[in-house]
This record gives C-alpha cells, structure tokens and sequence, in this order.
C-alpha cells in the first residue's frame, strides 16, 4: 500500500511540473510579445507572438542542458539590468515627481477574487525560482549542488524584491499597473527602457527553451529516442514547442497564466515549494521527535491548500473564463 501511494504521488508530481513548465514557457511568448509591443505598437501583440514564438522554437535545436550555459549567464545579466532599472525607475518616481510613499490602505485590491488571484500570484513567485533537476544535469560536479541553489536563490531575492518595493512603494505606480498589466506600459520611453526590453525578450526567448526542455526530454524518453540520432530527438521536440505557441498565441493573458499556474502547478510543486515537499516529508518521518516539524508543515499544507489552491484556484479560473468572454480566444491585442 505504502509503494502504491508513493507511486500515485510520484506521477501526481510529475504531471504538476509537466503543466508548471508547460505554462511557464507559454508566458514567456507571451511576456515577449507584450514587451514589445510597447516598444513598437505597429503590430498587435498576437502578431509579435507569432515572431517572437518562432523564434523561440529554435531553442529546441540546443542538443542539451550543458549547451545552455551562455544563454544562462545572458539571461542573467538581463535580468540583473532590467532588476535595477525597475529600482531606478522606482526612485525617480513616474514624472519624475521622485518617491512618494503611500499608505498600505490605499492600495487593497478592488474585490475579493483580486485578492485571493494577487495571493496566488505571490505563492507563484515564490515557488521553485531554480529548476533543480536541470541545474544538476549541467553540472559537471552535482555534489556542489546544494551550495550552488542555496547562493542563486538568494541572488534572485535581490533582484525580485527591491524592485517590487521601490514600485509599489510610489504613490502612481499601482495604479498605473492595474491600468496596463505591463510595467513597461507606463514606464517613460528612453534608450534604457528600450534596451530593457530587447534584454528581457532574448531572456524569454531563453527561458523558453529552459522551461520547455524538461518537457522535450520526457517526450524523447516516452518514444525512447533520447539517447538516439539528433533528428529522432528533435523530431519528438517539434510538435511539443508548436503546442506551447499555439497555446501561447490562443490564451495571451499573461497574470492570469500566472495565477493559474500560482493556484494549480506552485501550490503543490514538488521542486522545492509547498504541499507536495511537505506532505512527502510528512509521510517519509513519522518520527515523536520531528512532531514541531511534523505541524509545521501540516500548517503549511491546510494553508496553501485553502487559500492557494482552493480560493486561488477559483478566483484564477474566474478571471480566465472572464478574460476569455471579454477578447475571445485567439485575441490580437489583449490588453492594450
């Protein structure tokens, strides 16, 4: 009985991370085609998405993760770059009026199901920021591993959380965000913000491939070609990535992506979040003397599960479906 449970856990887990990295490469098109827009109008998002998806779908040529390595560190640096203008941008403050603090109470969300989605979208952001499968896979010594996640980790909290302070903190920038779900939508045009951009969608073209690879690798294991010819794999990764582009171009609402993927993938991820890691530990240690840890995660589990997975959940499927009512599916500019 104890097999079979581990057993049903471990392909629950696994269909999880296949829907999280599915989703999270699907929101790369999107974020992409987003981005640029605002940098030229000219064409609408969806047509942006069809450039910037096939674009991406070149990533599926990389043979491995190990190939991977300089478009990481691109990656970083523009993300690094685009952290700090955000942080820069938040200091001078929109019309360059500087910092205005404003009081917490003036920024609730405007109903219930806004904040129980934002609260999902905050469970999503702190889910696994590392893939732990793929960061071992491409180091030549894994047993460094754990000190290599304990520093990345901690460098992505000075990226994510200083910006997030300095513009939510001015008294314009909410409200500007709520008006356009795009920070670049309301960030002045300059040559920085241009070059942030260009930055950030070579990154997404990037993560695209990072996210989707995984996907790619157990496809190529399903039809057993992953140790064979170049072309049989690839063969098998093609029809993977034309699925996340379509899907990409169908549903182009990237929060709600986000929330959806915070309430149903990061609630239970079993990388290094919150209830399938602490369910397993649970299970695994039925130890008297972990009883502390024991409640502390069962605290985490009731929790996540309720407000997460429960009331985020239907919150982000309300908003889907009314995304969906609103600009249809296949929308050429969906919040513009």
């Amino acid at each position: 009985m104890e097999n079979a449970t581990y057993c049903w856990v471990g392909i629950f887990s696994r269909i999880v991370v296949i829907i999280a990295l599915g989703g999270l490469a699907v929101a790369q098109i999107i974020a992409s085609s987003s981005n640029f827009h605002r940098m030229i109008p000219a064409l609408s998002k969806r047509s942006w998405a069809l450039v910037f998806g096939g674009v991406a779908m070149l990533m599926s040529l990389i043979p491995s993760f190990r190939n991977f390595r300089i478009f990481s560190f691109i990656a970083l640096v523009a993300t690094t770059f685009t952290a700090w203008y955000m942080v820069a941008m938040g200091i001078i403050g929109y019309n360059d009026e500087g910092l205005q603090s404003v009081a917490w109470t003036d920024q609730t969300p405007p109903s219930l199901d806004g904040f129980f989605a934002g609260a999902s979208n905050i469970i999503f952001t702190f889910g696994g920021h590392a893939m732990l499968l793929e960061v071992m896979d491409s180091m030549f010594r894994p047993f460094k591993f754990h000190k290599v996640f304990y520093w990345s980790y901690n460098y992505v909290y000075t990226l994510v959380m200083p910006n997030s302070v300095f513009i939510y903190w001015g008294q314009v920038w909410p409200a500007q965000a709520e008006q356009y779900g795009n920070v670049y939508g309301y960030m002045p045009p300059s040559v920085a913000r241009d070059f942030s951009i260009v930055l950030m969608v070579i990154h997404q073209v990037i993560v695209f491939g990072l996210f989707a690879f995984p996907i790619y690798y157990m496809v190529e294991k399903l039809f057993k070609v992953h140790t064979g010819a170049y072309w049989k794999r690839l063969a098998c990764r093609v029809p993977v990535g034309l699925l996340l582009w379509l899907i990409a171009l169908a549903f182009p609402f990237f929060g709600v992506i986000n929330d959806l993927l915070g309430a149903f993938t990061t609630t239970f991820e079993a990388r290094c979040t919150f209830i399938i890691p602490c369910l397993a530990y649970n299970i695994h240690y039925q130890l008297k003397k972990n009883a502390a840890q024991n409640r502390l995660d069962w605290v985490i589990i009731v929790f996540t599960a309720i407000f997460g997975f429960g009331l985020g959940g239907y919150a982000s499927i309300k908003a889907f479906v009314d995304s969906v009512n609103e600009f249809g599916v296949f929308a050429a500019c969906y919040g513009c």
